[in-house]
Formats: C-alpha cells, structure tokens, sequence
C-alpha cells in the first residue's frame, strides 16, 4: 500500500513537472513572437515588409496564445491532482523544484534485481510466512507436548495466498506424523508460490529496465533535434530581420523550434519517471535512491 501511494504520487508529481515544463515552453515563445511581430510592424510602416508578412506575424502570435491558453488549465488540473494526493491544500503545496534530465547513467540491472530481492515487500512477508510455517513441525516433532493445537497466522496481503492449519494432537503418533508431512508439503508449495512471485517481480524489472533505456535514448535525440531546431530558428530569425527571408519561413521555424522544445522537456520527465518506477520495483520509496 505503501509503494501504491508512492506510485499515485510520482506520477502526480512528474505530470505537474511536465505541464509546468510546457507552459515555460510556450511562455518563452508568446515572448519571442511579440518582439517579431513588433519588427514586422516597424517594417511594415518603414515599407520593408509586406502586408502578407504583417499579416503572418499576427497569426503567429495567436497560434502560439492557443497553445499557452490550453497549457495552463492542464497545469492548473496537474497541480489540484498533487494537491489531492499529498493532502496539501492549493495555497500550501510546496514549490516545484525544476526537474532536468537524468545526468548520470542507469544503474546495473542485476544491481536493482538484488536490492529487489532484499526490499521487495511481497517477498519479505512471504519470507516470514514461510519461515512460521517451516518452524511449526519442528517445534510439534521435538518438544510440543502440553500443546493441543496450533494455529499458523493467515495472511492476506500478498498477491499470492497461503493459509496453514495444523492440528497436533499430543498423542497422534503416526497422524501426527501424517500432518506433519502435510505442513511440509504446504511449506514446500509456498516456496514454490515465493519463486513464482520473485520470477513476476524480476519480469517487471526486466521490461522497467527495458523502458527506462529506451526513455534514455529518446531523451538523447529529442536534446539533439531541440538543438537543431534553435540553430534553424535562430538563422532564420537572423535572415528575417535582415529581410532575406520571408515571415512563413520563420513561422515554420518557430513552430519547429516550439514543438522540439515540448518533445524535449516531455522525454526528460518520461526519463525521470522511468527511473522512479525501477526505484519502485525494487522495494524502495522515489527519495530512498537517487537514480540519477
């Protein structure tokens, strides 16, 4: 329930981060439109620009509005859901921290496997589990005599169940012995019902991994196609000014630049979140381990 809770919250968390990271985007780009549009204004009036250009500038300017209008309730909505899930009110909830990209690489697989097997708490409760139940026939078969009965505690926490009731008479001889064997058989079924459960957890683990190293990469081509596109933006915001191109050829560059900014600050937070979820597959809380 623990990791559950977590898990409701990254995930609030990295959606806030994320809408926030895209309302800067287009926050950074309502700004630069304005000033373009102010030169092509000038222009215009000084008769270097056309009125196709003046015309173009102003679309500009209301498409990207658009995107800063529908930007903010989706970050306003992001904010009230981490408010709901960490109990904080609106006002009170604490100032996001910027999130960047991850700087330093995945941790090793078999790394996370063995602080999985040591934290995973389905497997330490079925550890317990198994350990009471192994316990019990040696306690019956060496110095049990004065006890009627014994009762194993029933467990419902795990995705897998295993109830043992033994009844040991004082006197049961070879019953005795016959329910003893039973016990063991039922120890035995759920080491087998553990090994099944660590295999799941390792399967997950495995394709988390498999997610987080394909989140890594995508981060890698969006930084580089963001980079790309600013130095195309910002050659043609050069050659506009200096009237060698023309308003459509830095409107395209702008939306090539604004959408590559969006594409980057979204795979920085999926890596993010990648990395949390492998934190969580191994037993531990996002802030236990920095996976980053």
């Amino acid at each position: 329930t623990r990791l559950a809770g977590a898990a409701q919250v990254t995930m609030a968390y990295y959606q806030m981060a994320l809408d926030d990271n895209e309302l800067a985007v287009w926050r950074k780009a309502l700004a630069t439109a304005r000033q373009m549009l102010t030169a092509t204004q000038e222009g215009y009036q000084a008769g270097t620009r056309s009125r196709l250009d003046l015309s173009q500038s102003k679309l500009t300017l209301v498409r990207i509005r658009m995107g800063l209008d529908q930007a903010r309730p989706q970050a306003q909505a992001a904010r009230q859901v981490l408010a709901l899930q960490t109990g904080y009110g609106m006002a009170a909830l604490p100032a996001l921290a910027p999130v960047a990209a991850p700087l330093t690489a995945l941790p090793g697989s078999n790394m996370l496997r063995q602080q999985a097997d040591r934290s995973q708490p389905l497997l330490r409760v079925a550890d317990g589990e198994i350990q009471s139940a192994r316990s019990l026939p040696i306690i019956a078969a060496t110095g049990a005599y004065g006890l009627d009965t014994s009762m194993l505690p029933q467990s419902q926490q795990l995705g897998w169940q295993a109830i043992l009731s033994l009844q040991v008479p004082i006197f049961g001889f070879g019953r005795n012995r016959d329910r003893v064997a039973a016990a063991q058989e039922q120890v035995a079924a759920m080491q087998a019902a553990k090994a099944a459960l660590q295999l799941q957890i390792r399967s997950r683990l495995a394709a988390d991994y498999g997610a987080a190293q394909a989140a890594a990469n995508a981060l890698q081509d969006a930084q580089t196609l963001a980079q790309t596109a600013r130095t195309v933006y910002t050659m043609t915001r050069k050659g506009y000014l200096a009237g060698a191109e023309s308003a459509l050829a830095l409107q395209q560059a702008e939306n090539g630049w604004v959408q590559a900014q969006l594409q980057s600050a979204g795979a920085a937070i999926r890596a993010r979140l990648t990395r949390a979820q492998l934190t969580l597959d191994s037993g531990l809380l996002p802030d236990q381990r920095k996976l980053s």
